[in-house]
């Protein structure tokens, strides 16, 4: 799990901005692009636990029953970004941020640097809500929409009621002596009764980790016979230690029986869209398991609804238009993403991990 730390330098001004990667970039990397502004995907019941029947030889052999599928129904939600060049600002007519003094660029120039600057921030507030839409599918099984000029609606993929709890109850990590994997396994352990997938990831917030390494510093436990993951032999690798910056792979357990779990901490934010207050995608005390290779997550696309656009679906549709009085020009950026997902029952949320 990474964080992209990208610097821009133009004309001697730093810029330095995070880039979110993990939730849609790597859990939603199919892509699914509609022609219609619906979405429909057909989901086929496969039980890969049953068995063959024993039958005598001179027995007819029972036909097995047909399957069925649903067919499941849904329309992503509209997204929009739009700024303005006004022909009469201030801002192209004086010094911009990194220019000699006394200015050595025209007023197109500029203008040109501003039309660039607002493409490049569309797309990053685009990619920023994908993260975002994506992170709630995985960290709820259900996603909402929830802005000021939207209708307020939710997404929901129906993940299993028990794996998403409030805490750990006894088994909480604010107590010094209770051993964190004992909460872990148990949600583990649902995840595979749901999906009957092996969780390989979980990703912390600052608190549970420090918790958490504090466990295994403290009490000296950096390699443990541990019953209760799958009853295995189990061996604990910090990677990281202290406070931990954006997201990073922290540490890793694997059991003698080839089960590795990765553990990451994420201390990413991102700016409300109701308030602009920040909030951490991932909570202090939170903790979100899921199994990257049972988690099926495709980022679909439906049709823009721009005759420029053909009204084709495309990831995101860009477009200028001009007002000529007063004179004008806009940008506007489309785009009408869900990050879905096939099978939600391969992820849990804990809460709070240490009440």
């Amino acid at each position: 799990m990474t964080t992209l730390t990208q610097t821009l330098i133009q004309g001697g001004v730093i810029k330095r901005f995070q880039m979110p990667t993990h939730f849609y970039q790597q859990l939603f990397g199919n892509i699914f692009l509609s022609k219609t502004d619906t979405i429909i995907f057909d989901e086929v019941y496969e039980d890969y636990r049953g068995m063959a029947k024993f039958v005598p030889p001179n027995v007819v052999a029972t036909v097995n029953g047909t399957k069925g599928f649903d067919v499941k129904s849904f329309r992503p939600a509209y997204a929009k970004e739009k700024d303005v060049i006004e022909a009469w600002s201030e801002s192209l007519q004086t010094r911009t941020a990194g220019e000699e003094l006394g200015g050595s660029f025209t007023p197109a120039q500029r203008a040109q640097m501003v039309r660039a600057k607002q493409l490049r921030m569309h797309r990053i507030k685009m990619e920023n809500l994908y993260e975002y839409m994506a992170f709630q599918a995985v960290a709820g099984g259900k996603i909402e929409i929830n802005m000021p000029d939207y209708p307020k609606s939710t997404v929901d993929y129906f993940r299993n009621a028990q794996l998403t709890t409030s805490t750990f109850g006894a088994q909480n990590w604010a107590t010094s002596t209770n051993n964190p994997l004992e909460g872990i396994a148990k949600m583990v352990d649902l995840v595979y009764d749901a999906s009957q997938e092996e969780v390989d990831t979980i990703i912390m917030g600052r608190t549970a980790w420090a918790n958490f390494y504090r466990y295994f510093t403290n009490n000296d436990r950096m390699h443990l016979l541990d019953k209760n993951v799958r009853g295995s032999d189990l061996e604990i690798n910090l990677l990281s230690a202290g406070t931990v910056q954006g997201a990073k792979a922290v540490a890793s357990f694997t059991s003698l029986n080839g089960q590795t779990i990765d553990i990451y901490v994420d201390n990413r934010s991102y700016l409300d869209p109701i308030n602009g207050a920040a909030k951490r995608y991932v909570n202090d005390n939170e903790i979100i398991g899921l199994s990257s290779m049972g988690f099926k997550g495709v980022m679909a696309f439906g049709a823009i609804k721009d005759a420029d656009a053909g009204y084709q679906a495309t990831r995101m549709f860009h477009k200028e238009f001009r007002s000529d009085e007063p004179s004008a020009d806009y940008l506007l950026t489309q785009s009408a993403p869900l990050p879905i997902v096939l099978n939600p029952n391969t992820t849990f949320r804990v809460l709070n991990v240490n009440a």
